[in-house]
């Protein structure tokens, strides 16, 4: 599976600052065999910033938590810096 998301922020004048894209696809199960939604898997992070920059890191996740969940986790784990790879 595999998400992509557009992130932009809206500004008074009109229109959208766009920040970046996100993809985050699954890597590998960490809890396999359980029941379905609590499976644990790995995922990959990578963030495409418009002016060229790129960042990775890599969550950990719970199927059951969702999609937002999944979404709020990249964001905070690459604002953190937590396992964050910068590329020019």
């Amino acid at each position: 599976m595999t998400l992509r998301v557009e992130v932009s922020i809206p500004v008074y004048s009109g229109g959208y600052f766009q920040v970046g894209s996100l993809t985050i696809s699954r890597m590998e199960p960490l809890r396999d065999g359980a029941p379905p939604e609590n499976e644990v898997y790995r995922y990959s992070v990578d963030l495409a910033e418009p002016n060229g920059a790129q960042s990775a890191t890599t969550v950990d996740h719970r199927y059951g938590d969702g999609a937002w969940v999944l979404i709020s986790n990249a964001l905070a784990a690459l604002g953190h810096g937590e396992n964050r790879e910068m590329r020019p």
